[in-house]
């Protein structure tokens, strides 16, 4: 990326590569509204291979704002997933985002943010479904302050095998707070790595750590959906 605008277009990458953004000037990144990053996996001669390719959006020490749309998804046929969901990193000091990031295919994929704080607003969305396979995972890692506004969204739901759970959800911060929903659905379930809330039929895994000495809150109404602090920290509770 030549400067702080992200380019919109579709990008290639080969198994095992990434394309990579990052701000020439040493500054931070902004993905306009109404604009989309498409990234594919392809061989090298640019033949896609079905999977989404690998973003990965640098700004460490600077802000990134996505208002528009990254696509990671898999190549689909009409209504069927050829491949599986590609993954989307995110590196900076302080993340806004107000446009979704989709990381869908037969498997689904993985999104992770390595961030100092983030700011989901209400019209956030970050899914990496599974249609037919294993559900994706989102793993956020943040240092200060997570927030998710009501009306944003991340959904990793897919099927489990077995107690083999990927529909992760991984929510590490000093202070979280979500408004939001986050789903992380099994279809199919034997079992889960979670809680089932009562008369739920499908199993979820949503972690969410803080601090010890920091608040952590979900007021997430999402149904199944099971919200679990890590071992040192307890249970916070369930939606």
């Amino acid at each position: 990326n030549d400067g702080r605008d992200i380019q919109s277009g579709t990008y290639f990458n080969t198994p095992g590569s990434r394309t990579t953004f990052q701000n020439s000037g040493g500054g931070g990144l902004w993905l306009h509204s109404g604009d989309l990053v498409r990234g594919l996996e392809s061989d090298a001669g640019k033949v896609p291979t079905g999977n989404g390719g690998t973003l990965y959006f640098r700004a460490p020490g600077n802000v990134i704002r996505l208002d528009g749309n990254i696509d990671v998804s898999a190549v689909r046929n009409g209504a069927l997933y050829t491949g599986n969901g590609g993954k989307v990193f995110v590196d900076s000091a302080y993340l806004f985002q107000n446009g979704g990031i989709f990381a869908n295919g037969a498997n689904g994929g993985l999104v992770q943010f390595n961030v100092g704080g983030m700011t989901a607003g209400p019209t956030a969305k970050i899914t990496a479904q599974g249609f037919g396979g294993d559900g994706g995972s989102v793993n956020i890692n943040a240092t200060g302050t997570v927030d998710f506004q009501l009306g944003s969204l991340v959904d990793t739901s897919g099927k489990v095998a077995g107690t083999f759970d990927t529909n992760i959800i991984n929510i590490e911060g000093s202070a979280i707070n979500n408004q939001g929903i986050l789903r992380a659905n099994g279809a199919a379930s034997v079992s889960s790595t979670g809680r089932l809330p009562s008369g739920a039929s499908s199993s979820a895994t949503v972690i969410v750590s803080r601090t010890a000495g920091n608040a952590a809150r979900t007021d997430s109404k999402a149904v199944p959906t099971v919200a679990v602090l890590h071992p040192q920290a307890g249970l916070l509770g369930t939606a």
